[in-house]
Parts: structure tokens; C-alpha cells; sequence
């Protein structure tokens, strides 16, 4: 996507924070807007079929089984040793609790109390970091701070 290249080229050439342009970068983005939104919209479906892949192993097999063991080990791993007041209040707080139907509410598998203290904490350690969240710490949706006039289902 040149769009993507000159987006890239744009904020690499800025010398100091002062000569950024946010006009100027949205304008750069608009370029690549429709392809890259179908691209992504195209990706969920993607992601979301291969269930249906002849080689996906079938539910409750021994390889089912293994599989998400060696998933679990290898990413829980990657969430329990991520940042507990950057990295995994990020990811808490872009998680939305509702999404289909609230099937995926107590994902990541935290207990409550310490997955409340996660979000509490970080709110007051990095308060300005979570203006910018898509969820409160309800890990419900919010309208968008960098994009007030949205609608909190996007």
C-alpha cells in the first residue's frame, strides 16, 4: 500500500514533536482508508474460518487437546510476564466484556480481584495512557478520546 509507505515515511522524517501535523496525517491516512478497513474486516472473517480448515484439529481430539496446551503454555506465559501496570492494562483495557454476548467476559482467565487491581493500579500509575483506551475498567466501551463524536458501538 503506498498510502501505508508514505504514512510510515511522514512520521520517520519529523525531526522534533513540534513539526507533527495531525491534518497532515489524516490526510496521509484517508489514502489508505478503504483498503486497509477491508483488508481488516477481511481478516477477522479469515481468522474466524479457519475452525472450518480440513487440517484444524477436531474438537475434543487428543490433538485439540495438546494444541491448546502448548497455546496456553507458550501465551499464558507471554500475559503473566507482560507489564502488570503497561502491557496487560493495555490489552484489559481494549477488551471489551460485551462483545458477542459477553462470551469471552473472563478472558484472560485472572481472578477477579487481581485483574480489578491491574486496571485500578494502572489508572493512577499512567493515568494519561488510558484516555486513549477503547473500554473503562469495566472493560466496557467508550466513546473514543481522540475521536469524541464517536459512537460507543463502532
Amino acid at each position: 500500500m503506498p498510502g501505508l509507505a508514505k504514512f510510515q515515511a511522514y512520521l520517520v522524517s519529523l525531526s522534533s514533536p513540534s513539526e507533527f501535523s495531525g491534518t497532515t496525517l489524516l490526510e496521509i491516512m484517508a489514502t489508505f482508508q478503504q483498503p486497509f478497513e477491508l483488508h481488516m474486516r477481511n481478516e477477522v472473517a479469515t481468522i474466524a474460518n479457519l475452525a472450518n480448515h480440513p487440517k484444524a484439529p477436531i474438537v475434543g481430539s487428543d490433538l485439540e487437546k495438546a494444541t491448546m496446551a502448548e497455546f496456553e503454555k507458550r501465551e499464558g506465559a507471554a500475559i503473566q510476564n507482560s507489564g502488570m501496570t503497561d502491557v496487560l492494562p493495555f490489552f484489559l483495557f481494549n477488551f471489551d466484556a460485551e462483545f458477542e454476548e459477553g462470551m469471552w467476559r473472563d478472558w484472560p482467565p485472572i481472578p477477579w480481584p487481581i485483574r480489578w487491581l491491574i486496571l485500578n493500579i494502572a489508572k493512577f500509575k499512567h493515568p494519561g495512557w488510558w484516555k486513549f483506551a477503547s473500554c473503562n475498567a469495566e472493560r466496557q466501551r467508550i466513546p473514543l478520546y481522540a475521536f469524541p463524536d464517536s459512537e460507543k458501538a463502532l
